[in-house]
C-alpha cells in the first residue's frame, strides 16, 4: 500500500467514526451505557485537549493514523469506539462545522 492509499484509508476511517458518532449523538436511546461513566468522559475530554490543536481534517487524519488507526486497524468497524476515537470524531465534526462543541458530559445529558 502506498502512503497516499494509506492516508486515504485513514481519512475514510476517521470520517466513518465522525459519521457514526454524529448519528449516535442524535439518538440517545442508542447510546452505549459506558458513555455516561465519569471515567469515559474524563478520557474523552483529555484526548479532546490533545486534538483541539488540529485545524484541518488532513492533519487530524494524520494524527488519527498514528494514535488510533495503525494501532487498532482491526477494530475500526466496532460500534462503540474508545474515548480517543470519540475525541477524534468530535474534533472532525467540529472542523466540518467550523465550531467548537460542548464538553462530552454536556453532550450526553
Amino acid at each position: 500500500m502506498t502512503d497516499t492509499a494509506s492516508g486515504l484509508e485513514t481519512e475514510r476511517a476517521l470520517a466513518l467514526d465522525a459519521t457514526r458518532l454524529g448519528h449516535l449523538l442524535r439518538e440517545p436511546s442508542r447510546w452505549p451505557s459506558h458513555w455516561t461513566e465519569p471515567g469515559f468522559g474524563f478520557e474523552v475530554e483529555r484526548f479532546r485537549r490533545h486534538v483541539a490543536t488540529f485545524r484541518n481534517l488532513r492533519s487530524l487524519a494524520t494524527a488519527y493514523g498514528w494514535d488510533v488507526f495503525r494501532l487498532t486497524r482491526q477494530h475500526i468497524e466496532r460500534d462503540h469506539p474508545s474515548p480517543i476515537r470519540v475525541a477524534y470524531a468530535l474534533r472532525a465534526l467540529e472542523i466540518q462545522e467550523d465550531a467548537t462543541g460542548p464538553s462530552w458530559p454536556a453532550l450526553i445529558r
